[in-house]
């Protein structure tokens, strides 16, 4: 006779068992859901990542041909041979804000040089 009122408990409890096992497969579905799309958001980050690596070598490229072009507008001006980085800018240059943008280094170049001279002669006749 003790055990029908066991079998009493345990039929109650599998009801409640059950809903609970529910209640984890949807809590296990949505996790998996979120899972799934925070993979997805990290997938887009390296990839963005790789982007902007790619964009900061390119541009540290640039940078370093940029200097290297304005100290050789700097020499060629300061030997008087302007004309010749102007020419190397135009021929250089692949596309047209290259070139615009290596006129407007040459010309800031040439009136630095301008102002160094105009500097060094003002002190030169003041001394």
């Amino acid at each position: 006779m003790r055990a029908y009122p066991e079998r009493q408990a345990l039929d109650a409890a599998i009801p409640v068992a059950e809903a609970e096992t529910v209640a984890a497969e949807a809590e296990l579905t949505r996790l998996q859901r979120e899972a799934d799309l925070i993979a997805q958001w990290l997938e887009a980050a390296r990839a963005e990542e790789e982007n902007i690596t790619a964009q900061v070598d390119a541009d540290t490229d640039r940078a370093e041909d940029i200097r290297a072009a304005v100290g050789q507008i700097a020499r060629d001006t300061c030997k008087g041979d302007m004309a010749e980085s102007a020419l190397s800018a135009a021929l250089d240059a692949q596309r047209s804000d290259d070139f615009l943008r290596q006129s407007a280094l040459a010309d800031t170049a040439l009136r630095t040089q301008a102002h160094g001279k105009r500097s060094a002669t003002t002190a030169s006749r003041r001394s």
